[in-house]
């Protein structure tokens, strides 16, 4: 992503870097709908791309924006660091399966 005329990459997305997402309040289940915290999921990503601190990282995205930028390359950043990672792919298969298995089991209890 390209922020104020400066590329940064984000990392492998692995277990550790879930659990520092998680410690600046992103789930998993946050990513997977970016509406509902879409400012603190772009924040948290480029605090990761940056290794800067939040309010370094928030004064560099409002640069950004208030210079023309927009967050179309921060989000499709994250979407290309979420479907190169094989930790986030595996961890998205077994929500998908634990998903089937439990709307079975309900069927069936029906």
């Amino acid at each position: 992503m390209i922020l104020n005329g400066k590329e940064y990459k984000i990392p492998e997305i692995t277990f550790d870097m879930v659990c520092e997402l998680e410690d600046a309040g992103i789930s998993l289940s946050d990513i997977g709908k970016p509406k509902k915290k879409a400012m603190s999921i772009v924040r948290a990503f480029v605090k990761l791309a940056t290794g800067l601190e939040n309010e370094q990282v928030s004064d560099l995205i409002e640069d950004h924006l208030v210079n023309g930028g927009n967050f179309e390359g921060i989000f499709d950043e994250i979407n290309k660091a979420l479907t190169d990672s094989r930790f986030f792919q595996k961890m998205a298969e077994r929500a998908i399966t634990e998903e089937k298995a439990e709307t079975k089991a309900k069927t069936k209890a029906k």
